[in-house]
């Protein structure tokens, strides 16, 4: 009787596409910026970037306690983007960023005053650079790549590779919550 119930569970699961939660943890960084409620970005070159007032403004209003505002220097930002400025390094590498405190740079698991987000030049669609740019951004604000992937329905835009989300979807915007707070 009991493997018929879980047999029956599993197929009413898989049927009507449940989330099954393993617990209500995200995959966020320890470290990070120590607070998020007055970041600055600019882009390294001071220059106007469609693609990098968009991917901000994706993660702005997600939580009370995340505020991006453009700043008027490149050097006072918070976080610098850096967009298709440079080839990558590797074949299929999307992007990086990278954290800084007092100009040294450190890992995820610290607080940083600084991160510098790379979205590089590449073959792929405009759909994946931006998505590759929100992403990044995302990491900044100390998301880490969803790890539990196969517990989600959809790939989610903190989901490492080229993207089928363009945007932060509604997990990604509970793991910001949960890092950050409502």
């Amino acid at each position: 009787m009991k493997k018929v119930i879980i047999i029956i569970a599993a197929i009413f699961i898989l049927k009507y596409g449940l989330e099954v939660k393993a617990s209500e943890t995200y995959d966020v960084f320890s470290g990070g910026f120590a607070s998020c409620k007055s970041l600055t970005w600019n882009t390294v070159d001071g220059e106007y970037n469609y693609e990098a007032i968009e991917s901000i403004a994706q993660w702005n209003g997600v939580s009370s306690k995340v505020k991006i505002t453009k700043s008027k220097k490149v050097p006072n930002a918070n976080i610098l983007l850096s967009i298709g400025k440079v080839d990558s390094p590797k074949s299929g590498q999307l992007g990086l960023t990278s954290y800084y405190l007092n100009k040294k740079n450190v890992n995820n698991d610290k607080v940083w005053d600084k991160a510098i987000c790379v979205r590089y030049n590449n073959n792929y669609d405009y759909r994946a650079h931006y998505a590759t740019t929100v992403h990044e951004i995302g990491h900044a604000l100390s998301l880490a790549h969803c790890t539990a992937e196969a517990l989600h329905k959809d790939p989610h835009i903190m989901h490492q590779g080229v993207k089928t989300k363009y945007t932060p979807t509604g997990y990604d915007k509970k793991k910001l919550k949960y890092k950050w707070g409502n």
